[in-house]
């Protein structure tokens, strides 16, 4: 799956959302965990929507969706690049690495590449090892 995350240390995450078509995967509020036994308090306050519900072994199933939710969703993505400033938008993908193989590429088209930079969204792949 692919997620969007929106975070800044000085964001008031529920006035956003309450004029947002977005509904969130899940919300965090500074001075509070993110989720129960973190380590640490968060020093932001932000949500996840996802963009993609194509599953971690379908790379090119995220690129798709994760394109056509930049398109479809810009004008909120504007506004939240508004409320949180710079490099707090994040489009996070997940991909499963196979331990049987012993290498992995993944490639980002330059068509998401660049629709994601006018946008002002960072992209991120997080790699999860998995024994499959």
């Amino acid at each position: 799956m692919c997620v969007f995350r929106c975070y800044a240390a000085r964001f008031d995450v529920d006035k956003f959302l309450a004029r947002s078509p977005w509904k969130p995967e899940s919300v965090s509020h500074r001075g509070q965990k993110r989720w129960p036994g973190a380590a640490r308090a968060s020093r932001t306050s932000g949500f996840n929507v996802l963009a993609s519900k194509a599953g971690h072994d379908d790379w090119y199933g995220q690129v798709r969706g994760a394109t056509r939710w930049l398109a479809r969703h810009a004008k909120e993505i504007r506004r939240a690049r508004r409320a949180v400033g710079k490099d707090a938008l994040v489009l996070d993908f997940a991909w499963d690495f196979k331990r049987k193989t012993s290498a992995s590429f993944l490639r980002l088209p330059l068509s998401l590449v660049h629709r994601a930079a006018a946008l002002g969204v960072a992209l991120e792949v997080s790699v999860y090892r998995c024994s499959r």
